[in-house]
Parts: C-alpha cells; structure tokens; sequence
C-alpha cells in the first residue's frame, strides 16, 4: 500500500502530470468550438454597460438568493444579469432554470456534454477544470458576442450584503477582483473578478489552472501568464479575502477539509463567499451550513433594515 500510494504520489507530481493542464485545455478550447451551439442575444442585450455572470453548478437555492440580493444591492444602471449553468444533474438544470424564469434573469445552459465530461473521476482536479470549461464557454458564447463595457465574474457562492457599484468599484483600472497569491505569483479567483473587457478578450483569456513549475494556480491561473504578469498585482488596490472559521466541525485536520467545510471569506466588507456552495468535497455537514449561513444573511437584512426604518421615522418627527 505504501509503495502504491508513493507511486501515486509521485504520478501526480510529476512533469507529465503538470503538462497534462495544458493539454486539457487545448481540449477544451477545441470542445468548446466543436459545440457550436449560437446563443441568441437581442439587441436591448448587446452593448450594455456591465454583464454579471454567474457559473452555477447544482445550487438552486444560492442561484435563488444571489439574484435576489443583486437585484437590491446593485447599484448601477442598465446592467445584464446572465446565469450560465454547468450543473451535471439534469433535475437541477430544471431547478435552476425554473429559479431564473422566476427572478427575471437570462438562464443559458452550458452544453451538457461539456459539464459531464470535465467533470469525469478520471479527470484531474476535475472540478476545477469544469469550473474552467464552463467560463472559457461562456467567453466565446456570452461575453464575446455581448462585448459589455464591463464585465463581473460572480461565483454561485458569493452574497453581497450591501450597496454595490461596480463600475465605481473598478473605477480606472484594468479590472479589480480577489486577489490570489501563491509564491510570489498572483492572480483573480474569477468568482469575484470585474474587467473591462475589452482587456480581457484582448488576452485571449483561458480560465484553466496550471503550474508553473512546482507552484498550482487554480481556476483562472492561466490569465497570469495571458494578462496578469504585465502588471504589479501586489501595488494594484485589490480585494483581499479574510477567511473566517463559522463552525467546528468533528475530526477535521487538514486546511483545505477545514477551509471548504467550516470556513467563510468576507471581500471589501460587502461580500461573503459561503465556500463550497456545490459540497463537491461531499461535506456531511455543509448544507446544514449553507442553509444557516443563508438564515443569518436574511436576518441580519431584516435587522438593518427596521433600524434604517427606525432612523427614518425618528428623523422625520
């Protein structure tokens, strides 16, 4: 057993297994073209001043209260808000699309062949590489055709908790984001990441993680080396994630069991990022988690809200 795990050890460590990334990707791009399938854009949808794209994946009920909350903190004008689903299960496509038909917001589905094949056991870090798929599809099938002046990348996970303005967020620079730093390398998690995209479509983006020698970027690592590189990231006003542990759960020991299972970021003091909406590590506990941190989100809304209320009433006499 010791030998077989050694072995496996070094199989993905090893050189051809970092290639292997690159190689994916090229498969993907080439899948993605393959796919063929045009989406259908009027023309009150091309053009606008900012696109809010979300890649779901099997989450109704973060899609449900994600569009809810944009729609009351979002503070800019004329914006199109797209979800672009990736989810594998099939029952909840249904419910995710139901849930946009619900809260007025363009639902497009990855193609499915796309979702299920990246998201294969024998794929490696294969969900990192389907979240990947999914955003190098959505380039080439949304952003491209819609050329928005700005473009906000959201993850299913991530609830704003006040008043948002992106284009004041993002003000002169290139674009603005979570900042992800791994030995002296940097780059956006491209589940908050705003561009103007014109720079973006004119790195020719690929979302995929690589490595660079022995150091992992995960999803979007390749815009280091596309756009990310040109620039001194660390200089550059950027979001900066303050993780914080909500929850004990029994019997974990290793950061990244703890991190996707009890943990929760908070970015510029007006986001959370719930961690791990999809439960991909299979967490026992994390929908209970998800449904409590959902809970506290609403409440804490109500809260705010009848003090504001209170203030206005006191002001008013």
């Amino acid at each position: 057993m010791n030998i077989l795990r050694r072995l496996y050890n070094s199989l993905h460590s090893g050189p051809l297994y970092r290639q292997s990334f690159r190689l994916l990707s090229a498969l993907s791009r080439l899948l993605i073209f393959l796919s063929g399938r045009r989406l259908h854009f009027g023309g009150d949808e091309k053009r606008r001043p900012l696109l809010l794209l979300t890649v779901a994946f099997g989450n109704a009920a973060l899609i449900r209260e994600q569009n809810i909350r944009l729609k009351h903190y979002v503070r800019d004008k004329g914006y199109l808000r797209i979800v672009a689903d990736n989810s594998v299960s099939r029952s909840a496509r249904r419910e995710i699309a139901a849930v946009c038909r619900e809260s007025g917001v363009r639902y497009v589905a990855v193609p499915h062949f796309l979702s299920r094949f990246f998201s294969l056991p024998i794929i490696p870090n294969r969900f990192s590489l389907s979240h990947a798929t999914a955003l190098n599809w959505a380039v080439a099938r949304i952003i491209s055709p819609l050329r928005p002046a700005v473009t906000a990348l959201l993850d299913h996970d991530l609830m704003p908790t006040g008043e948002i303005d992106f284009a004041a967020r993002l003000g002169a620079q290139p674009f603005y984001g979570a900042l992800v730093e791994r030995n002296g390398l940097t780059y956006l998690w491209p589940g908050y990441a705003i561009f103007r995209t014109d720079v973006l479509l004119a790195c020719r983006p690929d979302f995929f993680p690589l490595y660079i020698g022995r150091t992992w970027l995960d999803v979007g690592g390749m815009l280091y080396r596309r756009l990310y590189c040109r620039y001194d990231m660390t200089s550059l006003p950027l979001a900066r994630a303050k993780t914080k542990r909500i929850t004990v759960t029994p019997g974990l020991t290793r950061y990244n069991d703890i991190l996707h299972t009890d943990c929760i970021d908070r970015f510029d003091g007006l986001w959370v990022h719930l961690v791990n909406g999809s439960n991909y590590t299979r967490s026992a506990k994390k929908s209970d988690m998800l449904r409590e941190c959902l809970r506290l989100l609403r409440e804490n809304d109500a809260k705010r809200e009848a003090e504001e209320n209170n203030t206005q009433r006191g002001g008013g006499e």
